[in-house]
């Protein structure tokens, strides 16, 4: 994850409402670097050209700049068969950028000497099993840990996992794909891995660590696991476009891989999220460059 650090350019997230959920951090909108204010009328204007030529259902865009949200607006629709609008208060699956803030939350426990990123995962994890090679932590967070990534069908789980361990059971049994540290290749199921991780070093449920060292700091109270059977107000619902109609999303229950892609939340907590890492609230600045 990288963070830009000028403070000319704003930060922009867009979250959209749709089977695959899309959230982007732009570093730069503006069409010049050195551009500091925000025209809603253009963001206008690029969020409903994308509306159009994506088939998009709903979009919610939060713009910061300077350490302070400047622009915040919803489009089109949370519900479209109970007929209820977007708003900036729709959450939104994060999908995959669940992982940035799972690892900020690793990362504190680094910062306060609780996780060793090069120790073995089992020294916090032991329901990880043992494997051919160590996996580490500092593997985990950027992909190179050997753990391999959703075969096919599994994205479509049904099944709820009442833990973190719990839902090993798709992936964990495997062998590694290739020795940890030689190769990058994308793996969800790692940081379901790094979850556990993350509740061995705190000692403490990951949600409940989450909360208090990420959400708190940052001040992100729009910000929930996407647990399928509870009851989540504002919540959106998913759709894809197919033959020129828009359809409900799948059923999908990520309670497997919640620290990977498992969180709901509103484009302006993830502002405030990018805002948070600006601002050395959450990391120190040494960790966020080695992040």
């Amino acid at each position: 994850m990288r963070v830009k650090q000028s403070q000319a350019s704003p930060t922009v997230v867009i979250k959209i409402a749709a089977t695959k959920i899309v959230l982007l951090i732009l570093g730069c909108v503006a069409t010049a670097q050195q551009q500091t204010s925000v025209d809603p009328i253009r963001i206008d204007t690029i969020v409903g050209d994308e509306i159009q030529k994506q088939h998009l259902v709903g979009v919610t865009v939060a713009i910061a700049q300077d350490g302070r949200i400047v622009y915040s607006k919803a489009f089109g629709s949370a519900d479209l068969e109970n007929n209820v609008a977007a708003t900036t208060g729709t959450l939104i699956r994060t999908g995959s950028l669940a992982k940035p803030i799972t690892a900020v939350a690793a990362m504190t426990l680094v910062d306060s000497g609780k996780l060793d990123l090069d120790a073995s995962v089992r020294n916090y994890c032991p329901s990880f099993p043992e494997k051919q090679w160590t996996v580490t932590t500092r593997q985990l967070l950027n992909h190179s840990s050997g753990i391999r990534d959703y075969n096919s069908g599994e994205t479509d789980n049904t099944r709820h996992y009442g833990s973190m361990s719990e839902g090993f059971a798709i992936f964990a049994g495997d062998d590694l794909k290739f020795q940890p540290g030689t190769r990058y290749q994308y793996s969800t199921y790692g940081y379901s891995v790094l979850g556990c991780v993350i509740e061995g070093a705190a000692k403490q449920k990951y949600f409940d660590y989450l909360q208090a060292h990420v959400l708190a700091p940052a001040d992100m109270t729009h910000t929930f696991v996407d647990d399928v059977r509870a009851i989540i107000r504002d919540r959106a619902r998913g759709y894809h476009y197919e033959a020129g109609h828009d359809q409900n999303a799948g059923l999908m229950d990520s309670s497997y891989k919640i620290p990977g892609g498992g969180l709901t939340m509103t484009a302006e907590d993830f502002a405030r999220f990018a805002i948070a890492l600006r601002e050395g609230k959450l990391v120190k600045p040494e960790t966020l460059t080695l992040m």
